[in-house]
């Protein structure tokens, strides 16, 4: 692990141990659950591609195309978790609502094939082919 890639781990680390200890300030809502939103729609994505990458850490480059996907930067999802870090139940839910969504993402067969769309166990019929 490069030196930039422990900061950032440990940056991040520190982000999700911290947000739920800091205090209660109401906060609004409109442009704020837009920012929710995007927040937590580009941290679930990086989540999940990490999860499902064979080293369990996601690449620069995978981690740049998420990040422009959801036209955020590092610096952008950074400075929405310190904005809103003060208001304990807005944060809460935040990470309450991102558990949900991960716990909700399929996991990955153990061979990497995904199952057949009845749920059943990859196929072991060797002539068909997909379209």
């Amino acid at each position: 692990m490069t030196p930039l890639n422990i900061h950032r781990a440990l940056a991040i680390a520190a982000l999700i141990l911290a947000v739920p200890a800091c205090g209660d300030r109401p906060r609004g809502a409109g442009a704020d659950e837009l920012a929710r939103s995007t927040f937590i729609d580009t941290y679930v994505d990086l989540r999940v591609a990490a999860l499902r990458s064979e080293e369990g850490q996601i690449t620069d480059s995978a981690r740049a195309e998420i990040l422009q996907r959801h036209g955020v930067t590092e610096k952008d999802l950074v400075d929405f978790v310190t904005e809103t870090a003060e208001n304990f139940d807005f944060t809460r839910d935040l990470w309450n609502e991102i558990e949900l969504r991960l716990d909700s993402v399929p996991p990955l067969p153990r061979d990497g094939v995904p199952p057949d769309s009845a749920g059943g166990p990859p196929s072991s019929d060797t002539t068909r082919s997909d379209p």
